[in-house]
């Protein structure tokens, strides 16, 4: 076709849907950049700010701050502009600040104005400034609470700017500069912005703006958002309707009701609200799916489909299947039942399994993270180390596990502070916050054993002090404990029999041993209260592995006898195990033979072993024997 007839065809079209009443947006191909998906456009923002922040070797920019072109992130809402974001930074261990443009004014984006005194050839005028901009400030904030020097600024929303904006948006994409503050050096602009189309809005940027930034246009790719969303958790009712119905992932059109839409963020938030709904055994119906899904046929079609999904996990007795009891019945419905029976069947099987994994696997890395912090306390415990810290050699039993409170108490007010200052640099991932509160619960719980010891330990100590005949002089026994000679009154306790003293846990009654093993020394008294909690739960978790094995064993045998070996079914079984990183962080830690046979033969096995090597690899019962040691 000839210029001009792609020309004459694109005018042509444009007429059509005019005439028709659709909202088309025609952008010709001189017009048009390169699309890419989000994570594609990811790559490129990652690849961006690490050029930005590479220096010589005398500490300069090797891309002078002048020459660093803002990233302008152009696509469709809800399609996880924000999210990558918070990825990078996390990746890249820098800070991140974000704002939506849409609810700034000139005065609150540049500052106030205020008037100084400035002195010239000898004439004293005043001189308008502007105080910093909440922005900029923002960034100052960021930096002090996460001792991060560097990272993005991520200002959503730009091409809807007030108008009183506008025209110092072009000042501060070129220059860095919000009124008369620089942003500080380090820090990467990164902005986004919806299309025409999609936001009312929107300001067109002109070429003298567009030639300011790193134009990146993004498109809705349901492959891509499918891998995100297997990591996140998504519920698999979400994840097996769009396998089998992927034109709904993402869909903006206008109806004769109005405008129709479905987003990756809507099925993101409706995901999360499901879980909690089935929990709290609320109905997921039409009325709540339309609150996050802009489109009846959609919603009417998953409402339809969640349904159903939940009567297959009711018919097929999913716990029945990952126990190996399940009937020959269910089988035979299993290998007769058509594809999007299968796909749901499947991904019943995977989630069940899966979501025991995700938890179990959260637990051990947070039982990891908090051997080096057992060894510390057990360190500050020992008595050389509490001789050198306070400079006395005279700790009681009591003392001891006040100091062993305290440290509990330290370590845990440290991870507190880690988990505020990753959270106010932006680059904190759900999952490592999770781990942060895990540790979090385990010290807090840790600490609250130790000081039900320490009450009993007390009371032990009491009763043997009662109970020492030596501690009184003769002829007392039965008189007021005032009465006692002032120098025995308070020495009681070094009256008790030898090895009484340092031997409290001894001394407790009958079935306190639970709380404070019989140790001979308060030191490890104290310690062993807390070595003796973190066993239990290496123990449970390492019950709970086992039994998550088991259930692999046997979801990978029923998909065998059922569906065969080579199927599409085992595929998606294998994929799905290899694509979430807790069931790979599980596999490597536990290792099923089943799956590593089948991932070898769907030429899975490689892609698997490099996330092995990107893993924790240590022995499970490193945990106990480490603690112990």
């Amino acid at each position: 076709m000839s210029k001009g007839s792609r020309e004459a065809a694109e005018s042509a079209a444009a007429r059509l849907c005019e005439w028709r009443g659709l909202n088309c947006y025609i952008v010709t191909d001189s017009q048009k950049g390169i699309s890419m998906n989000i994570a594609e456009a990811k790559e490129q923002i990652k690849r961006t700010v690490t050029v930005y922040l590479t220096r010589d070797r005398y500490g300069a920019y090797r891309i002078p701050i002048a020459r660093q072109r803002p990233v302008f992130l152009l696509g469709a809402p809800g399609i996880g502009k924000t999210a990558i974001m918070e990825q990078l930074a996390h990746e890249l261990d820098i800070a991140l600040v974000s704002y939506s443009m849409t609810h700034h004014t000139r005065q609150s984006a540049l500052g106030l104005p205020v008037i100084r005194q400035s002195s010239w050839q000898g004439r004293t005028f005043d001189v308008t400034e502007y105080t910093m901009s909440e922005i900029i400030a923002a960034i100052y904030e960021a930096m002090s609470a996460s001792g991060k020097t560097e990272g993005i600024l991520f200002l959503d929303e730009i091409n809807c700017v007030s108008e009183t904006l506008a025209p110092a948006m072009l000042q501060f994409l070129q220059y860095k500069t919000f009124g008369t503050h620089r942003i500080p050096e380090g820090w990467v602009i990164v902005t986004a912005g919806n299309p025409p189309q999609f936001n009312r809005s929107v300001r067109e940027f002109d070429v003298a703006m567009l030639d300011r930034l790193k134009v990146l246009e993004v498109e809705p790719d349901y492959d891509v958002w499918r891998s995100y969303a297997a990591d996140r958790s998504i519920h698999s009712a979400v994840l097996t309707y769009l396998d089998i119905r992927k034109d709904d992932f993402y869909r903006m059109e206008n109806t004769s009701d109005g405008r129709s839409y479905t987003t990756a963020r809507g099925w993101e938030d409706l995901s999360e609200t499901m879980y909690l709904y089935e929990d709290l055994d609320y109905p997921i119906d039409e009325t709540l799916i339309a609150q996050y899904l802009r489109s009846k046929d959609i919603v009417r079609e998953f409402s339809s489909y969640y349904a159903l999904y939940r009567k297959y996990r009711e018919d097929y007795r999913i716990p029945d299947i990952l126990t190996g009891k399940e009937t020959e019945s269910v089988r035979e419905r299993a290998r007769a039942a058509a594809f999007d029976e299968r796909v749901s069947l499947v991904n019943l099987l995977l989630d069940a399994v899966q979501r025991k994994i995700r938890d179990n696997a959260g637990t051990e890395q947070a039982l990891r993270l908090l051997l080096p912090t057992l060894k510390k306390i057990k360190t500050a415990l020992s008595p050389d180390e509490r001789t050198l810290s306070s400079g006395d050699e005279a700790f009681s039993s009591a003392d001891v596990f006040a100091l062993a409170q305290r440290s509990l108490s330290e370590e845990t007010e440290a991870l507190r502070e880690t988990l505020e200052r990753q959270r106010r640099a932006g680059s904190l991932s759900s999952r490592e916050e999770k781990s942060l509160l895990c540790r979090i619960s385990i010290l807090e719980e840790e600490k609250q054993a130790v000081r039900i010891a320490a009450k009993g330990a007390d009371r032990a100590l009491f009763r043997a002090a009662d109970a020492a005949p030596n501690a009184v002089p003769a002829g007392t026994e039965g008189a007021d404990q005032n009465a006692l000679p002032a120098d025995t009154k308070d020495a009681v306790p070094n009256a008790l029999p030898p090895g009484t003293k340092d031997a409290v846990p001894n001394a407790l009654p009958s079935g306190a041993a639970e709380t404070v093993a019989h140790t001979e020394s308060a030191s490890d008294s104290a310690f062993s209260v807390i070595r003796s909690d973190y066993s239990g739960r290496v123990a449970a978790m390492q019950a709970e592995a086992d039994e998550i094995s088991g259930q692999l064993s046997h979801l990978f045998g029923f998909i065998e006898e059922v569906y065969g070996e080579q199927g599409s079914e085992m595929l998606l079984v294998v994929n799905s195990l290899t694509a979430d990183y807790s069931s790979a962080y599980f596999l490597s830690n536990h290792p099923c033979e089943a799956y590593y046979r089948h991932s070898r033969h769907f030429a899975i096995y490689g892609r698997e072993k490099e996330l092995q090597e990107a893993l924790n690899d240590i022995d499970l019962r490193d945990l106990d024997n480490s603690a112990r040691a």
